[in-house]
């Protein structure tokens, strides 16, 4: 047996605590997001191997579809109030 199953912290040897982990590296570190003075930047800073990241995200009562280019942000609103700010730098 693993940790995984004697701890009882994962299902089918899915451990969820690890997926939030790669989530928040891919989208807070190499999508480049983050909150300041309560607005959303995004600033990206993909790896020479990587064309592109899609990811969703809630932001203020919107359910955002992002998609980071090495140049390009595109933010489309899903569902919520349509007058989303999002800074690109």
């Amino acid at each position: 047996d693993t940790d995984l199953c004697l701890r009882n912290n994962s299902d089918y040897g899915v451990h969820t605590t690890s997926l939030g982990v790669i989530w928040q590296s891919c989208v807070l570190g190499f999508a480049g997001v983050r909150i300041c003075d309560e607005k959303l930047y995004i600033t990206p800073n993909l790896p020479d191997n990587w064309e592109r990241v899609t990811f969703r995200l809630w932001w203020r009562e919107s359910l955002l579809k992002v998609t980071v280019t090495k140049d390009s942000v595109d933010v489309k609103v899903l569902k919520g109030p349509k007058d989303i700010e999002v800074i690109t730098e």
